[in-house]
Order: C-alpha cells, then sequence, then structure tokens
C-alpha cells in the first residue's frame, strides 16, 4: 500500500511536471514569440502612418505657399510649342487658388485622419 502510494505520488509529481513543461514550449514559447513580431510590426506600421502624416501635411503646406505665391492667375509655367521656324511658349493651366486651397484642406484632414489612427493604434497597445 505504502508503494503504491508513493508510486501515486512520485507519477503526481513527474506527470505536472511535464505537463507544465509541455504547456511552456508548446503554448507559452510560441505565442510569446507571436507577440513580439507583432510588436515589432506594429512599430514599424505606425513609423509608415507617421511619415505618411508628415508627407501629407507638407504637400498641404507647399498647396498652400503655391497659392499664395501664384495668386489668381489662371496660367502658370509655360511650356515650349514648336512651331515652324522657332518654339513659342504657351501658356499651361494651373488649378484656381481657391481649388488648390481646397486640396489643401482635403490633405490636412487627411493627415488628421492618420493621425487619429495612429493615436489609437498605441492607445491599443
Amino acid at each position: 500500500m505504502r508503494s503504491t502510494l508513493t508510486i501515486f505520488v512520485i507519477g503526481f509529481v513527474l506527470g505536472s511536471s511535464l505537463g507544465i513543461g509541455g504547456l511552456w514550449t508548446q503554448v507559452v514559447q510560441p505565442t510569446k514569440a507571436e507577440l513580439e513580431k507583432i510588436e515589432q510590426e506594429n512599430g514599424i506600421m505606425q513609423k509608415a502612418v507617421e511619415t505618411a502624416t508628415q508627407a501629407l501635411k507638407d504637400a498641404a503646406k507647399d498647396l498652400r505657399a503655391d497659392a499664395d505665391v501664384t495668386g489668381a492667375s489662371v496660367t502658370g509655367p509655360t511650356s515650349v510649342r514648336p512651331t515652324g521656324t522657332s518654339p513659342q511658349p504657351a501658356p499651361v493651366p494651373t488649378l484656381g487658388t481657391s481649388r488648390t486651397r481646397s486640396i489643401a484642406d482635403t490633405l490636412d484632414s487627411k493627415a488628421a485622419e492618420l493621425e487619429q489612427t495612429r493615436t489609437s493604434m498605441r492607445t491599443v497597445r
């Protein structure tokens, strides 16, 4: 009876140890590695969103600056149109000032949406 109880206790201890070890190697370690990979990808995505947001803001700023410089003019830089004897400049139409500012506003709103997305990505962690 005593040997049976001893064998049972030894079996129980070994079985528990092996069960915990199995859980550790089969579940915990792979899950930890996957979480680290996801966190790394999240960092890359946050950096990409930050870069895109800054690019949109810069583009909007440049558009507004160009609109302020050109004013309400309808023509922009000239292109050269070849004619019989010598090339003649031809006006190239540009966007109107209000249209340029409208595009800049749209870019700013998209940048704000990206910034909000990036902020929500941080809070999920």
